[in-house]
């Protein structure tokens, strides 16, 4: 007869076995047998114990309801699993207690559904996939503690959906796949997601304090259509939101910090949410882990998100963000009209005002351009006429630097609606249009270059 962990007594073995039938899982167990030696197990715990259950190196059989054996007793307040292995799964649901510990188990999934707890705890346990859901926990630790040298628990998959939880707490966890949905957390601390790959959360209200910290998933971080109560509480710190999404959730008051938005080499921040809506026109189908986006969702996001960094005063970042902007409003112009669109027009004479260089060598390219249209319609100085035809530049004659001057002052005189005294236009169709064009132009790019010399400056 074989002494079980932590009970001070003796229990039954099966035939030709030296070890207690809790504790041995083979083919030949018998399951009425086992539910005995488990609720007397029970027993004695709460006798040496009161309110406190330690389930300790036990193998329980394949599908077996652990949760009815708890809530048969009144008087358990917390359970304690630990290096415990479970054949099909760990199911808790419809589970009522004070607290669960769970740490070093094994089971390819484990379950909460429907249940009342009020400290969940989760440490270094070797499940495939867990799920929680419709359930109201006052306190969820989710943690793995790091040894070096050895390499920590993975798991596939965590679902939390349905859930009202007044704490959440993920520490340096091993989770390919973290999806929160549809709930309601009053504070949330999720910190160093080791590895992971997708981490999604959506329709869930945050009530109170919540921290993100050092998140680098590799495929994307999404929140999507989620509600912060509190944006001055909510913060995202030491992350890499290359691929972050923020669809339909309000980011304009969000605290982001030293968080990395784009790769190496990178010329402009493009969020999931654009990639999404992009790759979807493309390829006519929704290509993203939260469904359609439309072009003008993106330009919000974007919008929220210049706001937020320019009442921070991170002028570079916020530039980006206006870009998107402006970027995303091109785009869901038409495409026959996208082309003469304002959109276009503003990214054409200075990248939406983010770049003084292009914005000048525009005007400059222009200006050199209306030279040589100046003197191939002509125009009149001190009542002289000058004017000079393709066939004369063909053969290398060119205006004297006199003449050249005097187009210059026109050209600046009309760029600048300013009138200068000595050259005037030569009246033809020609010249009309290039006046009216002039007249247009030289104001409004003269504008866009101060206003990117004064973004510039500003950073």
């Amino acid at each position: 007869m074989a002494i079980c962990s932590y009970i001070p007594c003796q229990f039954p073995a099966l035939p030709g076995k030296q070890r207690c039938i809790l504790h041995e899982d083979t083919e030949n167990k018998d399951r009425d047998l086992f539910v005995e030696t488990l609720q007397e197990y029970i027993e004695k715990s709460l006798e040496k114990s009161p309110g406190e259950v330690c389930f300790d190196t036990i193998s329980f059989p394949r599908i077996f309801l652990l949760a009815y054996h708890i809530n048969a007793n009144p008087k358990i307040q917390q359970v304690n699993i630990n290096t415990c292995k479970f054949g099909d799964s760990l199911n808790l649901s419809g589970l009522r207690v004070e607290t669960l510990n769970l740490s070093n188990n094994l089971c390819p999934k484990f379950k909460i559904e429907n249940s009342e707890i009020g400290h969940l705890k989760l440490v270094d346990n070797y499940f495939n996939s867990i799920e929680i859901s419709n359930s109201k926990i006052s306190q969820l630790t989710f943690i793995t503690y790091k040894v070096p040298g050895i390499e920590s628990p993975k798991m596939n998959s965590v679902f939390l959906i349905l859930n009202k939880i007044d704490l959440v707490e993920i520490y340096h966890v091993h989770i390919i796949f973290l999806h929160i949905s549809i709930s309601s957390l009053q504070e949330c601390r999720i910190l160093d997601l080791e590895n992971s790959e997708e981490v999604l959360i959506r329709d869930t209200a945050f009530l109170g304090l919540a921290t993100f910290q050092e998140l680098r998933p590799l495929k994307y971080f999404a929140l999507c259509r989620c509600r912060i109560l509190n944006p001055k509480l909510f913060s995202i710190m030491q992350s890499d939101l290359f691929h972050a999404g923020f669809k339909s959730t309000d980011v304009s008051e969000v605290t982001f910090i030293d968080n990395q938005w784009r790769r190496k080499n990178q010329r402009h921040i493009h969020i999931l949410d654009e990639l999404v809506a992009t790759c979807s026109q493309k390829a006519d189908k929704v290509q993203g882990p939260y469904g359609q986006v439309t072009l003008n969702q993106v330009a919000e996001t974007y919008r929220q998100l210049k706001i937020n960094f320019e009442r921070k005063g991170n002028y570079i970042d916020a530039g980006d963000f206006h870009y998107g902007e402006m970027e995303m409003r091109r785009l869901s112009v038409p495409s026959p009209f996208r082309i003469t669109s304002i959109y276009s027009i503003y990214k054409l004479l200075g990248e939406y005002g983010e770049s003084p260089l292009y914005a000048f060598l525009i005007l400059a390219g222009v200006f050199v351009s209306l030279v040589f249209l100046h003197t191939l319609t002509g125009f009149y100085v001190n009542g002289l006429y000058v004017g000079y035809d393709l066939n004369l530049f063909r053969f290398f004659e060119f205006p004297s630097l006199l003449e050249l001057s005097n187009v210059v002052k026109l050209i600046f005189g009309n760029l600048t609606l300013r009138t200068l005294d000595s050259p005037k236009l030569a009246m033809n169709f020609s010249n009309t249009l290039l006046w009216i064009f002039e007249t247009i132009f030289g104001p409004l790019q003269i504008g866009l270059l101060a206003l990117s010399i004064k973004r510039k400056l500003r950073r």
